[in-house]
């Protein structure tokens, strides 16, 4: 089995959701964008890691703002 990966860029107040599907300290409209984002880039059998870097300033993914974010992988088996 391989698998390849997809680099994706959220703001690193997602990151409890994304991991522990913890929304405590979102706001609806966070959640509902969240669930969205998450709900469009799912892949069958795909695994989510945080790429072992430093939080930097950039867009997310997500929200499409601007904010302290950091970079995750998608894995995924190839067919």
């Amino acid at each position: 089995m391989e698998f390849d990966y997809i680099e994706h860029t959220i703001c690193t107040y997602y990151l409890s959701a994304l991991i522990n599907l913890d929304f405590s300290g979102l706001e609806n409209k966070e959640c509902e964008q969240f669930e969205n984002w998450y709900n469009s880039n799912l892949i069958y059998h795909s695994h989510f890691d945080v790429v072992k870097e430093e939080p930097f300033f950039g867009e997310c993914e997500v929200s499409d703002l601007m904010g302290e974010v950091i970079t995750i992988r998608q894995y995924f088996e190839q067919k």
